[in-house]
C-alpha cells in the first residue's frame, strides 16, 4: 500500500444484516485509520452491502456473481486485483462453497486471511458438496487461517492449524441496568416480577425456533404469567407466528422485530434461550452474559462462549420438558452486575478482538 498504509480488501458483507456484517462494521470503525485502509468486495447484483452508507471512507467493489457467469466473475476479480494494489484479502465465510476471490488474490500475489465464522451449514446439498471440494483443493499452506471459535476452525480447516480470534462486544454497553429493566417491562406491559424468557436470533432454520417454543410452552404451563420476547426478523417469521398460534401462546409471546436497544432488552429478561443447531461464535450469548443473564444453550455451541457460571449447556436430544425444568430451577437473579467483568476478563471485548486482527495484518505485511 501507499505510504506504509496496509490496504485490506474484505469479502463477506452482504445486503442482509448478520454476524459477519456487524463484525465488519465494528472492525472498520475501530481499526487504526492511520495504519489500515479497508475496502469491500461484493457479488450481489444491484444490491450494496448493508453498511455501505455508514462507511464513507471505504470503496465498495461489485463483481459479476458466479451464478450469472463464472467466466465474468473470474475476469472481474482478476481486473480488480490487477488494478488495485491491495496488500491483503480478508475473506469472511460461513462455508467454503464460493472461494473465487481467494484464488484470484493468490494469482495476483495478494496475501489472504481466510476467516471462518460458522461451524456448520443448513444450506443446500450443492453448498455442502462445493464446501467439501474447495476445502480439499485450496492451497491452504499459502493462506493465513483464522476462526471465531475452535469448532468454526475445524469445520473449515480440518486438522490444519489455525488461529482463534474471538469476536468481541462493547462490554460496557451490555452491563445490567435496573432502570432499563423497569422501563422496558413497563413499555411491554410486563409486571416487575414476571418471568421473562428471551431469544435474540434471526428467524432462520439453524436457530431452532420450533424447539424454543416447545420449551417455553412447558414453562408457560407451569407459570402462566411468563413471557417470551423474540427479538429478530427473517424468512421464517410467518412460520414461527403460526407455531405460536398452534401452541396457544399468542398472549405470552411478543415479537419485537429487529431492535437497536438489545442491551435494554437483555436487562429486562431473566433467561436467554439459545437452542441453535449450529453456530460459529454467537455474540448474542456473550452479550447476554455481560448482562448477567442465565443462558441455556444447546451443547452444539462451542464451550468457548460459556464465560460465566450463568451459562448452562443442554443436549438438543433432551426433551423440551428437561430444558424447561432447568430453566425453572436455576437461579435467575444472581448479582447481574458481575457479568460484564467476567466477559471482559475472558478477552471478549471489542478492543481485544480488533487489536488481534491488527496484529495479524502487521505480521503478514512484514516479510518473513
Amino acid at each position: 500500500g501507499r505510504h506504509g498504509m496496509i490496504r485490506v480488501l474484505h469479502y463477506g458483507m452482504s445486503p442482509n444484516l448478520g454476524g459477519i456484517e456487524t463484525y465488519l462494521l465494528n472492525l472498520a470503525r475501530t481499526a487504526d485509520p492511520d495504519r489500515f485502509h479497508f475496502d469491500f468486495l461484493y457479488t450481489d447484483l444491484g444490491q450494496l452491502p448493508v453498511f455501505a452508507s455508514e462507511l464513507p471512507d471505504s470503496k465498495f467493489y461489485g463483481v459479476t456473481p458466479r451464478r450469472v457467469s463464472p467466466r465474468r466473475n473470474r475476469q472481474d476479480l482478476d481486473r480488480l486485483f490487477a488494478d488495485e494494489q491491495f496488500d491483503i484479502l480478508h475473506f469472511h465465510a460461513n462455508t467454503a462453497s464460493y472461494v473465487e476471490p481467494v484464488k484470484a488474490a493468490l494469482r495476483h500475489g495478494v496475501k489472504v486471511v481466510y476467516h471462518s465464522h460458522n461451524a456448520g451449514a443448513s444450506r443446500s446439498r450443492r453448498t455442502r458438496v462445493l464446501h467439501q471440494w474447495n476445502r480439499r483443493t485450496l492451497p491452504w499452506h499459502r493462506i493465513t487461517k483464522v476462526a471465531v471459535s475452535r469448532e468454526a476452525g475445524r469445520w473449515m480447516f480440518g486438522s490444519r492449524p489455525f488461529e482463534v480470534i474471538h469476536n468481541g462486544i462493547d462490554v460496557d454497553a451490555f452491563g445490567f441496568r435496573p432502570e432499563a429493566r423497569q422501563r422496558v417491562r413497563e413499555e411491554l406491559g410486563i409486571t416487575p416480577d414476571a418471568l421473562v424468557v428471551g431469544s435474540i436470533a434471526a428467524f432462520l432454520p439453524a436457530k431452532n425456533h420450533g424447539f424454543l417454543l416447545r420449551v417455553f410452552g412447558e414453562v408457560a404451563r407451569q407459570i402462566p404469567s411468563a413471557r417470551l420476547l423474540l427479538v429478530g426478523d427473517g424468512p421464517l417469521e410467518a412460520q414461527v407466528r403460526q407455531q405460536v398460534r398452534d401452541l396457544g401462546l399468542d398472549q405470552a409471546v411478543l415479537f419485537l422485530g429487529r431492535r437497536p436497544d438489545v442491551p435494554d432488552l437483555l436487562s429486562a429478561m431473566d433467561v436467554l434461550l439459545f437452542p441453535s443447531l449450529h453456530e460459529g461464535l454467537p455474540l448474542a450469548t456473550i452479550e447476554a452474559q455481560a448482562s448477567g443473564l442465565l443462558c441455556l444453550l444447546a451443547d452444539t455451541i462451542t464451550p468457548e462462549v460459556g464465560v460465566t457460571p450463568q451459562c448452562r449447556y443442554l443436549p438438543l436430544s433432551a426433551s423440551a420438558k428437561t430444558w424447561a425444568q432447568l430453566l425453572l430451577t436455576a437461579d435467575h437473579m444472581l448479582d447481574r452486575s458481575a457479568g460484564r467483568y467476567a466477559v471482559a476478563a475472558r478477552g471478549f471485548s471489542h478492543s481485544a478482538a480488533v487489536r488481534a486482527v491488527e496484529a495479524l495484518y502487521q505480521q503478514m505485511r512484514t516479510p518473513r
